[in-house]
């Protein structure tokens, strides 16, 4: 089976992609860097809530150091055929005419940005999306934070589902969720729902490729479509100062709603 992956370039997106790559197939990849993993804190807000927006990102960037490392994109796909681009070349023709000289039979996107035209139309039939959020009610950006900031957090975690022109709103193949653990942060949770990612798919890749035909489920209601200009620096204070990075540690004592998704299982 020919694999065509679409990866971004932070270390949660090499470490997913790397833990397929033992798998018996002919890998190839389009890697788009992405930008810095620290992002600098808006001038508009308070020095409060910059502090906060710095504190959180820092603490992201140390949680993902420890649990991947710090990879690169070109070391980790050194080794098969590669189309390494930027943001603006990743939907471009460029693209376009290295999924034709590869021939996937199936792609994988975790990371990249939203594939469209002309790329959109060249990937294959099945074209898989890991989106770091559980649709249908966690949709589009920061899909692991939002569901902390509503105190929730046994709602954070992945789909994979069938690409669409919309964001994160096609057919479902499997939802992902990590193990809560007392003394889990908000980061925590984050990469270990990478890590949970990387193990499920793991094997249902591997049975793709020895023929299984695995059905997909319609999303039924498109749910929360969460857009970057949703999130402010403000909404980090319950985070940290209302609850000190504990959510975790306060759903388990039975403190928080006890609500549970309806989960799609491909294993």
């Amino acid at each position: 089976m020919k694999v065509l992956l679409l990866s971004g370039s932070h270390s949660r997106h090499l470490h997913f992609f790397s833990q397929l790559l033992g798998l018996d197939a002919e890998f190839s990849v389009i890697g788009m860097e992405r930008e810095h993993q620290l992002p600098s804190a808006p001038s508009s807000a308070s020095s409060r809530d910059q502090q906060l927006f710095t504190r959180h990102f820092a603490e992201r960037f140390e949680t993902e150091s420890h649990y991947f490392g710090n990879p690169t994109l070109r070391d980790t796909f050194a080794d098969i055929p590669h189309h390494f681009c930027d943001r603006t070349e990743f939907n471009s023709h460029s693209s376009v005419e290295f999924v034709k000289r590869m021939q996937p039979d199936v792609a994988i996107v975790f990371g990249a940005d939203m594939v469209r035209s002309p790329l959109f139309e060249a990937l294959p039939e099945l074209t898989i999306n890991l989106h770091l959020g559980l649709s249908p009610w966690y949709r589009g950006a920061a899909t692991l934070f939002w569901p902390f900031f509503f105190l929730e957090p046994q709602y954070a975690g992945s789909t994979f589902h069938q690409i669409t022109e919309s964001p994160d709103a096609g057919a479902i193949l499997h939802h992902s969720t990590p193990v809560l653990e007392a003394g889990d942060g908000i980061h925590d949770v984050a990469a270990k729902t990478v890590q949970t990612s990387a193990s499920e798919f793991g094997a249902i890749l591997q049975d793709m490729i020895s023929g299984t035909k695995f059905d997909l489920v319609p999303q039924k209601s498109n749910g929360k479509l969460f857009l970057n200009a949703d999130f402010k620096p403000a909404h980090l204070r319950l985070i940290y100062e209302g609850f000190n990075n504990d959510i975790v540690d306060e759903y388990l004592a039975g403190n928080l709603g006890s609500r549970m998704p309806q989960l799609t299982k491909a294993l």
